[in-house]
């Protein structure tokens, strides 16, 4: 379909085409809702970064999904509540786990914030010196 051409169609015809293999058609659809599905990520995550790469995989999932969708109409709201639950499973895996500066001797390593903050400093340093000669 003709990008002028798919201006004028409604959500419901551009997600039967998406649905069909129509690709453009999807890549319509994304154009649609994207730019308020990043703001409202922005908000989430804090940063525009992180909320461009939920939304990208937000935009994946719901491409390989879209199968699944019962109501048509309902794409960008389908597509935002898919976003969302990225973003909150991100957010929620990241408040768990403090990653570990260069100041520690280990580079990608992470230890569970509880088992940090309930230890004493000295004690934290020996144990993250210990895990370092561990690798």
């Amino acid at each position: 379909m003709r990008k002028e051409m798919m201006e004028n169609i409604s959500d419901e015809k551009l997600i039967r085409a998406a649905q069909a293999g129509d690709i453009s058609a999807f890549n319509d659809l994304a154009g649609r809702c994207r730019a308020g599905i990043v703001s409202e990520l922005t908000g989430l995550m804090g940063n525009i970064h992180d909320a461009e790469n939920v939304a990208q995989e937000a935009f994946l999932r719901s491409f390989l999904k879209l199968s699944t969708l019962r109501a048509p109409y309902s794409f960008g709201g389908w597509v935002r509540q898919i976003a969302r639950n990225i973003a909150r499973n991100r957010l929620s895996r990241d408040q768990r786990f403090v990653v570990l500066g260069e100041h520690h001797a280990i580079d990608e390593y992470s230890v569970p914030v509880d088992s940090v903050s309930d230890a004493n400093d000295s004690q934290t340093e020996l144990a993250l010196l210990a895990m370092s000669r561990l690798s």
